[in-house]
């Protein structure tokens, strides 16, 4: 059966390692659900894709390659996750079960998975020593909520999605993290090596924390987010032009 006829799950993501995309293909057919995948980035595949599997050539940056990608779903919920990840058998069907309207529905990211973080400890990695949210690691939404956001033009690659989640946060929506469905990553990002994602961390700590501890240590966090979005906007070169950093492409 072609899973992407009339998609009910929409997977997507900005993607450059090729080699990872039929695991998670395959990983995520362990699933009855019909879904569709859209892959957007710089790294053409060598070979045919699944009907149900569509990708987009696009140079720009990752986090503008995610916003691409989420505009050609087709599904009336989208799955935003990262392209090295691999889940628990069946994850799309207990998603979908578990999830409700007004609710971020999200794996459990395991300590094992990476570094020793998992959803309730994440937030220690930038720099946070205390917090009372749940963040999720990838996640299902309803398109129709989607909809209503833009991703903020001033991130490069890291941490729009937790610009996102605590933007819906505020607006009320629940974040339910799936004791029952795993994710885990198959070749990690190392952020202290990432110079994209170091200004990218220190731009969102600007937006939504308070100033900083007496001892030095990162301030708390708001609840409020300090300056309004600034939208991604569907253009005529919205593939071949970033927008926002100047210049800032996945190579």
């Amino acid at each position: 059966m072609n899973k992407g006829i009339n998609p009910i799950i929409s997977v997507f993501s900005s993607a450059v390692r090729h080699k990872l995309w039929m695991p998670l293909y395959e990983n995520l057919s362990t699933s009855k659900v019909p879904f569709e995948i859209i892959f957007v980035g710089g790294n053409r595949p060598s070979f045919d894709l699944p009907t149900n599997v569509r990708y987009v050539y696009s140079n720009v940056k990752p986090a503008q390659c995610y916003y691409i990608a989420a505009h050609y779903c087709r599904g009336e919920f989208l799955f935003c996750i990262n392209d090295d990840f691999i889940f628990s058998d069946g994850a799309l069907d207990q998603m979908l079960k578990a999830h409700s309207e007004w609710t971020l529905t999200s794996p459990r990211y395991p300590r094992s998975a990476h570094g020793g973080c998992d959803n309730k400890t994440n937030f220690q990695t930038i720099g946070l020593k205390e917090h009372n949210l749940p963040q999720p690691v990838g996640f299902l939404i309803n398109k129709s909520l989607w909809d209503t956001l833009s991703i903020d033009k001033n991130f490069v690659s890291m941490f729009w999605d937790l610009d996102i989640f605590m933007r819906l946060n505020q607006m009320g929506v629940r974040t339910d993290i799936l004791e029952n469905v795993h994710v885990i990553e198959k070749k990690a990002t190392n952020m202290s090596r990432d110079k994209k994602g170091f200004g990218d961390k220190l731009f969102f700590f600007s937006i939504w924390h308070g100033p900083k501890h007496a001892d030095g240590s990162v301030g708390d966090l708001l609840p409020e987010r300090r300056i309004p979005v600034q939208e991604l906007q569907w253009t005529d070169d919205v593939l071949i032009t970033s927008q926002g950093t100047i210049n800032e492409r996945w190579d």
